[in-house]
This record gives structure tokens, C-alpha cells and sequence, in this order.
């Protein structure tokens, strides 16, 4: 098990979080500070598994449980006294993406972007742009079913829920924000 906490120089937080999948996410002072989830490093339990979880799983109510017994003196920091407060981990409404193996310009991944708008969808090239963009960090956003701000934008509320176009995401950005319609409460026929 890692660190349930880590300073960043500024304050105490939490080593565990929760993105907008459902899945427990590991912060540290190695990750980005400026990231859509600060200081994101890992996925530590997918969302799948946590609705059906292996003995191995780790869980957010055992995080939870081991925060409960850090010193007083650490749960006194805002993150930490936060989730001992509420029994849950702090929520982020973007879902994690791992840091660039590569690194790219925003112009670059655009760019790439324009690109990929160009070529048929069964083309050859697509995918190779698709490998090329994915170093360079830019990953799908994930199909979420439910109206996300911050990554999606909603065309209609009738009919049942649906993504229309997919967005585009890095760690860092969102560069297109995946275009869904429909009530997400209705299930998909």
C-alpha cells in the first residue's frame, strides 16, 4: 500500500482520490501539480472493479478506515480532515488520464486533431495519428454515462442517453469535449 497522504510544500493531501469513472486514483508529489487531478500518478482500482471487487481490491471504504487511524495531528489538515469528516474520498469531475510518455504541444495534438477531422474514418493513417497523439498523452474520454460539465456537451435532453462525438483529452486539457444527448436517467433501449 502507498502513502495515504503526501505534502506538496503548501499542505497535507490526500494520496487517494476518486475520478469520474468511479475509479481510486493515486496522487504523489511526483505528479503534475497543474493536472485536471493534481499530482495524478495512477490508477489504483478501476471502477469495474470496484463493483465487483477481488479480495485484492483496494476500496474506498478501506482507505477510508486506514485515514481514520492516521495521528490526529495529520487529520487535521484540510484534505485528510475532509475525508475523515465525510467518510469518502475527494470526488474529481474529470476522469484520469496518465502523463505523456511523450511530451506535446497543445499546437501539436490540434493540429492532430485537424488532421484526424480530414481522414476517413476507415483510413489507415487514422490510426497511426491515433498511436502518434496517444504518446504524446491525448487519450478518448471515456463513455461516462452522466451529464459531465467539464467534459461534455449536451444537445438534447429526450431519448435516452447517448455520446454523439467523442472528445479528447490529456492529464492537462480537455481539447474536445465529447457531444452526448439524452436523459443519462433513461436506460439505452
Amino acid at each position: 500500500m502507498n502513502k495515504l497522504y503526501f505534502d506538496t510544500g503548501s499542505g497535507v493531501l490526500c494520496a487517494f482520490v476518486v475520478d469520474a469513472t468511479g475509479s481510486i486514483v493515486l496522487r504523489s508529489e511526483a505528479g503534475e501539480p497543474d493536472a485536471l487531478i493534481p499530482y495524478a500518478v495512477s490508477m489504483v482500482s478501476p471502477a469495474e472493479e470496484l463493483a465487483h471487487p477481488f479480495p485484492w481490491t483496494v476500496t474506498e471504504a478501506q482507505l477510508v478506515e486506514l485515514m481514520l487511524a492516521l495521528p490526529e495531528q495529520v487529520k487535521k489538515g484540510q484534505s485528510v480532515g475532509s475525508v475523515v469528516g465525510k467518510g469518502e474520498l475527494e470526488r474529481f469531475g474529470f476522469p484520469f488520464v496518465p502523463g505523456a510518455s511523450e511530451k506535446a504541444h497543445d499546437s501539436e495534438i490540434e493540429a492532430g486533431l485537424e488532421l484526424m477531422d480530414t481522414l476517413p474514418s476507415d483510413s489507415p493513417e487514422i490510426q497511426q495519428l491515433k498511436d502518434l497523439l496517444e504518446r504524446g498523452g491525448l487519450v478518448q474520454i471515456p463513455r461516462i454515462e452522466r451529464y459531465i460539465e467539464d467534459i461534455h456537451i449536451k444537445t438534447s435532453d429526450s431519448g435516452s442517453f447517448q455520446v454523439v462525438s467523442d472528445g479528447w483529452m490529456t492529464s492537462m486539457k480537455v481539447f474536445r469535449k465529447s457531444v452526448i444527448q439524452g436523459d443519462q436517467d433513461k436506460p439505452a433501449p
